[in-house]
């Protein structure tokens, strides 16, 4: 068990390409910290920094308290599983699972009781140990990858996107044994992804990446409820904010914020907006929290009328399209089927505790 810690660490290829950026980051011993952002963010780089595949060009690595940055990967003590499954296809599972403990000073008994154990962890078939690796399929051959790790109790984990390259099916199962491992082993684990739903579940907290840097670091819940920019509320969810660009504006009693022929009265918001140097801010809402309040009048000061553009069925879920002005549009997500139509005129409701705000440059304004 280890404390992973990242100071001043950057990486830059070819003398000019910055993969990672002044990165300090401290992930606490026993947690599960996933790094998310989308292809080329750096996070890749950044787990082969700390499993001593890549060097850092400058900054330093911690491990347990102890500086690695100099240390050979075998040196580290950790224990890294790829994206495609590193097995060898012609030994069985068994000797799989089993190569990690040989030369450890251990006895064939205690050596096939701990792959049992962790076959057992794995939710592997016994009737599967003897068979060779590579007549397996994805799913179980990944299964036998994580096996190799856990065999050798590391004092960190690392997963560098380990259920890309399975079927949804496959990739659903995994996601729910590692996170089972994750809280049964109650090691250190950094776990990359690009994948949302992966992070969202596994994590107790999320690095988002975005172009080399690191963005926001924090529990799942907050990042999703206050993300710190734009693009982090749109990267996350599925699908991502809204966002409605607004101008405010002072009447006798109320402030004001307009989005085309619509406006919201955001006045309990007047001390988030007292330093703004202009009236331009950006409305964001997450799809899931507008409300279709079908033929309410608008007669409150949260309510904005719009059009339904078209909607989408995905299994349990309705998503729909509502045009509330030229060029403004937002989606609903998870609202009754029956109620609405294309076409239709509708209602909506912006709760107001769910209302988060953005300068025109994207980032979030909050009260402290």
């Amino acid at each position: 068990m280890a404390e992973v810690k990242l100071q001043e660490v950057s990486k830059i290829f070819n003398r000019r390409v910055e993969a990672v950026k002044n990165l300090n980051m401290v992930v606490e011993d026993r947690k599960v910290v996933c790094l998310l952002g989308p292809s080329g963010c750096g996070k890749t780089t950044t787990i082969r920094i700390i499993a001593g595949l890549e060097d850092p060009t400058t900054g330093e690595v911690y491990l347990g308290g102890e500086e690695v940055t100099s240390l050979s990967p075998s040196e580290r003590d950790v224990a890294m599983v790829f994206q495609f499954p590193t097995v060898y296809p012609n030994l069985s599972v068994r000797d799989n699972l089993a190569f990690p403990l040989r030369g450890k000073n251990l006895s064939s008994s205690q050596i096939n009781n701990r792959v049992e154990e962790v076959a057992k962890n794995l939710q592997l078939p016994l009737r599967v140990l003897d068979r060779k690796s590579g007549t397996v399929d994805p799913g179980l051959r990944q299964k036998v990858a994580i096996g190799r790790a856990i065999v050798r109790e590391p004092k960190v984990f690392l997963f560098d996107e380990p259920l890309t390259n399975l079927d949804a099916a496959a990739r659903t199962e995994l996601m729910g044994i590692i996170k089972h491992l994750s809280r049964e082993l109650g090691q250190t684990f950094v776990y990359v992804t690009h994948d949302q739903s992966e992070a969202m579940s596994l994590a107790d907290k999320i690095a988002v990446m975005k172009d080399g840097s690191l963005i926001q670091y924090d529990d799942p819940d907050t990042i999703y409820e206050w993300p710190k920019n734009r693009f982090i509320g749109w990267f996350l969810g599925n699908p991502g904010m809204n966002f409605l660009n607004g101008i405010l504006s002072q009447d006798r009693n109320n402030l004001w914020l307009s989005f085309g022929e619509n406006r919201l009265e955001v006045s309990k918001f007047k001390n988030l907006f007292s330093s703004l140097p202009s009236p331009e801010v950006i409305l964001g809402i997450r799809p899931e929290y507008l409300e279709i309040m079908g033929n309410s009048s608008l007669n409150r000061g949260n309510m904005v009328s719009g059009v339904c553009s078209f909607t989408e069925f995905l299994g349990g879920r309705m998503i729909a399209h509502i045009k509330l002005g030229e060029g403004m549009q937002v989606k609903v997500k998870d609202y009754p089927r029956p109620d609405i139509k294309e076409n239709s005129i509708v209602t909506l409701n912006f709760p107001e505790d769910k209302l988060r705000f953005f300068t025109p440059g994207g980032i979030a304004l909050k009260e402290e």
